[in-house]
């Protein structure tokens, strides 16, 4: 992305960096120099006191484990190596050059994520056999001047971003998202303008894994522990959650090939180790935490975050249970007003409604063998003047019920309205159908209403109609309304058909 590029360069070549010292510019010249002694190297070391200084605390510190003190730094590089030494000498050189800078930047937090980044890349190179170990301390101690860089380069672009990272937003992905590219990387492409050995660039730039896989051999093996460490500090620094403790941890174990019990040893000696080296530089770092707390910390926001869940998973599960009885509440008066709605309030039988719908139905699915009855209670007006309304309503009910009973499964029965019934019967042919509302006539009947201690007795009148396969609704319910017309003109109590 050409935006991401002029913005890399524009960062890397800003003229408020601090250029590098003579002693490192002197050092960095022996590191690509073949033939460079001994003797040349602690000359140019030796020219700088207090770097020299610096360089003999580290190497007698607990993190080398030398069995005897060093007081010069030709007896230094006996023991370590020219490369070792070298590295140190570079390092040490480039913090007083970032330190020195005057910038309204947290230095605090920056030297305790460097050297937290740095004393963790060396120990976990360790760990895991890597023949660039050492390099890795400057690799962990130089990631993160491209922040700086950044910071003075394009303060107007980096600066919100920093702020929304103080918030609690990934950094890396915050700077991807921004800038198209990482602090890391910034870095990488500034020791690279600065002539560092390319490992060193490439391991740096690879910090936050970005391009870990472009790398191979020795350079991979050096880029892993820097980015373990990288990992590892962002969680000892509080950038990331505690409770990211057991994936960084499996990452990095699977990440550098070491044990779970090597990776454990060497970050419980993490903080004791930064502490020392902090003092050393003279850098200050700040509130640190160690392995121990970071452990405990992880899992008390372990727990946290579990009983959060569990809550979570709690309230929901409440929620469910609300929602499912609500629904079922719904669901029940639903059923209720649908009841209602398609039930005879009197007899407690279908409506006219639902047997409208029937009929609809029925006849828009083209059903065989429908054939439609329709009862009238006989005398019904002259039966209500007699006993009165009540004793009529009681008959209405009764006579219901010996419809319902003798339709069985074998027709739908409704109350059409007034003291006028209906059966409808589907696969039943004619005489069938003739036969069972000649039941339900007898057994009409034969049924004695009881009301106020006596035996009250109806009869009914029937009307019979097959559908003709095309005629409307309507039209088939006169038919069957004339039929009982004629059974009450022939003397009641009787079926005829249409």
């Amino acid at each position: 992305m050409p935006v991401a590029v002029d913005l890399l360069d524009r960062i890397a070549s800003t003229e408020n960096l601090p250029s590098l010292p003579l002693v490192a510019m002197e050092v960095l010249k022996l590191t690509k120099d073949p033939d460079a002694t001994v003797d040349d190297l602690a000359m140019a070391i030796q020219n700088d006191p207090a770097l020299t200084s610096k360089v003999l605390k580290v190497v007698n510190s607990a993190m080398f484990g030398l069995s005897r003190q060093v007081g010069t730094i030709k007896h230094a590089v006996a023991l370590l190596g020219m490369r070792t030494v070298k590295i140190m000498a570079l390092s040490f050189s480039l913090v007083d050059t970032i330190r020195d800078t005057d910038v309204a930047f947290d230095m605090e937090a920056f030297w305790r994520r460097s050297l937290t980044t740095a004393v963790g890349a060396r120990m976990l190179g360790s760990a895991a056999k890597s023949p660039m170990s050492d390099e890795a301390f400057v690799c962990g101690l130089l990631s993160g001047v491209g922040m700086m860089a950044a910071w003075r380069g394009a303060p107007e672009v980096y600066a919100p971003l920093l702020k929304r990272v103080a918030a609690g937003e990934h950094q890396a992905e915050v700077e991807i998202n921004t800038l198209g590219f990482t602090y890391a990387q910034m870095s990488g492409r500034l020791l690279e303008a600065w002539g560092l050995p390319e490992p060193v660039c490439q391991a740096v730039g690879a910090a936050n894994g970005e391009t870990l896989d472009n790398l191979s051999g020795s350079t991979r093996q050096l880029a892993d522990a820097v980015h373990a460490a990288t990992t590892m500090a962002s969680l000892f620094c509080g950038e990331i959650p505690p409770s990211e403790l057991a994936n960084a941890r499996a990452y990095s174990i699977d990440l550098l090939k070491i044990t779970p019990d090597a990776f454990d040893d060497t970050l419980k000696e993490l903080h004791r180790h930064v502490q020392d080296t902090a003092s050393m530089l003279s850098v200050p770092i700040g509130k640190t935490v160690n392995y121990a707390m970071l452990q405990v910390e992880a899992a008390q926001e372990m727990a946290r975050l579990s009983m959060q869940t569990e809550v979570e998973r709690a309230t929901i599960a409440k929620q469910e249970e609300n929602t499912r009885r609500e629904n079922e509440k719904l669901a029940a008066e639903k059923q209720v007003m649908e009841r209602k709605a398609t039930t005879d309030a009197l007899t407690g039988i279908a409506n006219r409604a639902a047997f409208d719908q029937r009929v609809s139905d029925l006849i828009a699915n083209r059903a065989d063998s429908l054939t439609l009855i329709i009862l009238d209670v006989d005398h019904f007006k002259k039966f209500n003047d007699t006993h009165g309304h009540q004793a009529g309503d009681a008959v209405l009910k009764e006579v219901a019920g010996v419809l319902q009973k003798a339709c069985g499964d074998r027709a739908f029965a409704a109350r059409y309205g007034g003291e006028e019934f209906v059966a409808i019967s589907a696969g039943l042919s004619g005489p069938v159908t003739g036969q069972l509302a000649e039941l339900i006539r007898k057994s009409i009947e034969r049924h004695a209403v009881r009301f106020e201690s006596k035996d009250l007795r109806v009869t009914s009148s029937f009307g019979l109609a097959i559908w003709d396969g095309a005629e409307s609704a309507a039209a088939w319910v006169k038919r069957a309304d004339a039929a009982l017309y004629r059974a009450k003109a022939a003397g009641r109590n009787r079926v005829c058909s249409a």
